[in-house]
């Protein structure tokens, strides 16, 4: 299964947080690049823009961890104990 059948992922309030602390465009641009990143698997280019850089870095960890968790979820769980 590959990160383009990931059908959700969390989106945390430290994300909306960081992106209060930026301009209009490099919101829209982080904002954009959370779902790119999570069910497109494309890598964000933020054309050196360091502020974006920095908070990209922060967001990606979790972001990397809802896609894993969606993926591990997807397998349907333990498995269920024998009767015995």
């Amino acid at each position: 299964m590959s990160a383009a059948e990931v059908k959700s992922i969390a989106f945390y309030r430290s994300y909306f947080e960081a992106g209060q602390l930026l301009s209009d465009d490099q919101r829209h641009r982080l904002y954009d690049a959370i779902p790119e990143f999570a069910f497109c698997g494309v890598e964000p280019d933020f054309d050196g823009d360091t502020m974006l850089q920095l908070a990209w870095s922060l967001c990606r960890p979790n972001v990397e961890k809802s896609v894993e968790n969606a993926l591990n979820g997807s397998k349907g769980g333990r498995p269920k104990k024998s009767e015995g």
